[in-house]
């Protein structure tokens, strides 16, 4: 994509994310047409968002590179978090693992191991993904436009840190989410998993590629122990557990 597409795109996605005017399809010439062409919409999109509170990312095998998105500092919140509900489009959530680095990682070209990872984790934490587009049909983007539109992100709900976590690993969580007090998913303990370590790792590579500090103090939304997609209504309040790391709320 030539510059002043990219930046037209993401002046579009920009004007959706604050307007909560929903896209249809970016016009023909500002389509991305490849994974890279996805991530040049997205490093023009977040400086018109404001600073960067956090990533998210996910990695589904251990020799997957991943793919991952900053998070607008303005849609990082705590728990019990509230939300209103007309800014989004089609919110959905999912439980995950979150982790905050406790100081900046330095930019290298060498991956990060999964025990200097650990060694720079300060906590772990149970996150709540609002899963959200600026698109009105987001079941039908391709990888491009999904990595352009922040990986579908629509906020990140922090829940307290762990009191204790494993080193270096982190084992698989069981995870529950419940709606108004009623149970409604959940996911047993053990399974697939790809360890949040090897997450943060592929996405301080990926920020090094690209020129980006990754930095200490911000949450990583991993995308593991990721419960199945719960859409939200309206005046609901939904609460995620995950075993051993604690507990995270919302309210629409």
């Amino acid at each position: 994509m030539i510059p002043s597409a990219i930046h037209q795109a993401a002046t579009l996605l920009s004007e959706a994310f604050r307007k909560e005017q929903w896209l249809e399809v970016l016009p023909k010439n500002m389509r991305p047409q490849s994974r890279e062409d996805g991530y040049a919409v997205q490093r023009a999109l977040v400086p018109m968002l404001g600073r960067v509170g956090g990533w998210k990312g996910g990695v589904s095998s251990e020799t997957d590179e991943g793919m991952f998105s900053p998070v607008p500092a303005s849609r990082v919140i705590l728990s019990p978090g509230r939300l209103a509900f007309e800014i989004f489009n089609r919110p959905a959530l999912e439980g995950e693992i979150g982790v905050i680095l406790a100081h900046d990682l330095p930019m290298r070209e060498k991956p990060y191991s999964e025990k200097e990872i650990s060694e720079a984790v300060a906590s772990i934490h149970p996150v709540i993904e609002i899963i959200d587009s600026r698109f009105t049909n987001p079941d039908e983007l391709d990888e491009g436009h999904r990595i352009a539109d922040l990986l579908l992100t629509g906020a990140l709900i922090v829940g307290p840190a762990a009191p204790t976590w494993t080193r270096p690993a982190i084992k698989a969580p069981a995870v529950s989410v419940s709606v108004d007090g009623k149970g409604v998913r959940s996911v047993p303990q053990g399974g697939n998993f790809v360890s949040p370590l090897l997450v943060v790792s592929r996405l301080a590579s990926h920020c090094a590629r690209h020129g980006i500090q990754l930095k200490g103090g911000q949450i990583i939304a991993t995308g593991n122990r990721s419960s199945p997609i719960v859409p939200m209504e309206a005046n609901h309040k939904a609460v995620v557990r995950l075993g051993g790391i604690g507990e995270v709320s919302v309210r629409f």
